[in-house]
Parts: C-alpha cells; structure tokens; sequence
C-alpha cells in the first residue's frame, strides 16, 4: 500500500530532523535536496530510504558535521581536497565548484577528494554543472561489494560513473551508473518484495550462483560470504578498476576494506569538467548534440521511437513534480519512528 505526499512536506519534514541533530540550515537543505530529487525521478534507491542512514552516520560520529575541508595542493588546472570525514554532499558540491571555477581559467580542470563521505546520488551535482554549459564526469568508490572475474573476494565496489552533457533540447544528456552488474539497491528491493534475484547477479567464492537477496545481504554485512559480479563480462570489471585508480590511486584516499575499518569513512572521489566553449561555440555544439540525440531516437529497426539516458528520469520528475510522490507504508512508519524520537511534527 503506497500513500502520495507533496515532495515539499517531505523536505521540511528532513530539514527539521537534520537540524534537531546539529546540521546547520544551509547543509540541511543541501542534503534533504539531494533525496527529495532522487525520488523525483524515481530512483528511489538514493531518496529517503536513505534518510535514516544519514542520521545514524552523523549520531555515530562517521560523518563530523563540525569538521572542515583542507585543500592540500592546488597547481594549474588541479585540486587535491582532504574533506576531513565531513558530509560527502558537501564535499562534492564545493569541490564541483573549485572545479568549475578552475576550468573556465584553463578549459579543463580535475578535483579529487579524500576522506569523504557517502554523497547520495552523483547525477545531481552533474546536472548542476551543466548550468555552466560544461560536460561534468564524476566518479567514487567506497568499500568492497564486487568481486572481479574468478576471484574468492571482493575488492571493488559498485563504483558509479556519472557524465553530463548539455544539449539544445529540455532535458540534457546524462549517464549515471554502477559498474557491477547490479547495483544493491536492487538487491534491497528483491529482498523487501520477497523475490529472487536474477541469475548471476551474485555468486560465492567458489562461483555458486546465488538467488536468495537476504542471504546476499546479510554476507555483505557480516561474514562475506557473497558476492556481486561486475558488469556483463569479465572485460568490463575494467570499470571499476578505473574508478579506484582515479578515487583512490590518485586521491590518496583508502581502498579495498580500510574504506571503512576504523571508524571513520575514507571514501574518495574524482571530478573533471570541460568548458566547451574553448573548443567551439556553445550554440554549435548544442546543435550538434540535438543531431545525436534525433539519430538515437529513431535508430529503431521499427521507426519507434529510442529513449536516450535521462529521457525518461526528466519525463518522471515532470509528472512527480506536479503530483505527489508515492511512499510504501512501511518506510513511512520508519519516517513515523523518527518523528517520535526527534519529536518533530508530520503533516501527511
């Protein structure tokens, strides 16, 4: 049973919580932001299912709200940030705009971050950068859920890239996507529906095939005993190696299980922005952009239309934004549970 609450409720609702826990309002509003617009548009993984983690993190001191950022080194068109355990929203929406800010100076500029936090969903702060008509990559890692071809352990996470576009039509060009085969939200959701997973989304450590979620999670939370494969075939765990060697190689952040292993998160994160116009004409390129994205809507061998990445994450927020969004029952008695602790009032 799902109940329909105005997306405004929800994000007064969280600001007052964060704010009964010490966050200040501007950080507030920050984060509450970064889940009311995931759930927007649908991918409710990163909304406010998240909401309770957040909370829990800054009680228990992984996530130090009064700590603040260092920039350790800052040559050129690169930045080396130490984000001191602070909020991982925080840490990427000040470091994309060091990085913005430097690569309208040098047409190309790269960020990386240390000691961070988790930040929510990564295509919102792409979608911020494109105000400045720029292409935006964003990358982090965490600690290890995947494990690589024919290993008996995992090393890598499900380590998400995010790139951002701009082009001349309403919605932009935007890729956001775990580099394992499956991200484990989608584990999360097999599990509270009572559904088994997909064959070969999980295996064990001699690559037994694993269906049961709940088997999967509880491994990933205690013994390890389960584990997620990287995306499609054994070429493509490239991905997530890539996205270590740019978080963690170069950020001099931690890796592997020292991401979390004493206490305080050492998450790293990597930036890159491009200014198109030191390499043409804002208009030219949108032009040419709107080119690709009419000749992926009607590649179709049926002349039916093809829906290119964000089309259908736009058309959801438009529809959500004007209606309400929908909630299962059961997290809105976890919502319930908090608002009894914090005693801060509901309105749905």
């Amino acid at each position: 049973m799902k109940k329909k609450i105005q997306s405004e409720k929800i994000k007064d609702f969280c600001e007052r919580v964060f704010g009964k826990i010490g966050l200040n309002h501007e950080d507030s509003k920050l984060v509450t932001d970064v889940l009311v617009e995931s759930d927007l548009r649908w991918i409710t993984s990163h909304g406010i299912n998240r909401f309770n983690r957040y909370i829990k993190a800054i009680k228990k001191g992984d996530i130090n709200i009064l700590s603040c950022p260092k920039i350790i080194s800052q040559e050129w068109a690169t930045t080396i940030i130490d984000w001191n355990h602070c909020l991982g929203q925080k840490a990427w929406y000040i470091g994309m705009q060091e990085t913005i800010r430097i690569a309208k100076k040098y047409w190309v500029a790269i960020t990386t971050v240390k000691n961070s936090n988790h930040y929510g969903i990564a295509w919102y702060y792409s979608m911020m950068a494109l105000k400045e008509d720029m292409i935006w990559i964003s990358m982090t890692n965490t600690a290890p859920l995947v494990v690589p071809t024919f290993w008996k352990e995992a090393v890598l996470w499900t380590n998400p890239i995010s790139v951002a576009v701009p082009t001349g039509i309403e919605y932009p060009w935007v890729m956001d996507f775990a580099t394992s085969i499956v991200p484990r939200w989608k584990i999360e959701v097999a599990a509270k529906l009572g559904k088994k997973l997909k064959s070969w989304w999980a295996v064990d450590s001699d690559w037994n095939n694993c269906l049961d979620p709940h088997a999967v999670l509880n491994s990933l939370e205690t013994v390890r005993l389960w584990w997620i494969l990287p995306m499609w075939t054994y070429k493509w765990y490239w991905f997530a190696t890539l996205v270590d060697i740019l978080c963690w190689v170069l950020s001099w952040s931690e890796f592997w299980k020292w991401v979390y292993s004493k206490g305080e998160p050492k998450v790293g994160h990597f930036f890159m922005a491009i200014d198109i116009t030191k390499f043409m004409n804002i208009e030219e390129f949108k032009i040419r952009m709107n080119l690709l994205m009419w000749m992926l809507h009607w590649s179709h061998k049926n002349n039916s239309k093809v829906f290119v990445h964000w089309e259908k994450e736009y058309l959801e927020h438009k529809k959500r934004s004007s209606e309400w969004i929908p909630f299962d029952r059961e997290f809105l008695d976890i919502l319930d549970g908090i608002w009894e602790e914090h005693w801060v009032n509901t309105s749905w």
